[in-house]
């Protein structure tokens, strides 16, 4: 089991991706992972958030 888990919304904070996303972050927490966090990611289209998406660590799978 991972130690955190990021949840990357690509929309301001209090839209409603944001609201769904912290929603699934207070479920999956203690179930996939310890720590589940949303981390807003704005501008560019949204390109800022794909980026970091992207640019993550992977797990190999």
């Amino acid at each position: 089991m991972p130690d955190l888990v990021k949840l990357i919304v690509g929309l301001p904070p209090g839209s409603l991706p944001d609201i769904i996303a912290r929603t699934m972050a207070s479920y999956l927490a203690g179930r996939v992972a310890p720590s589940v966090v949303v981390e807003n990611r704005v501008g560019a289209a949204a390109r800022l958030a794909v980026d970091a998406v992207l640019q993550g660590p992977r797990d190999g799978s």
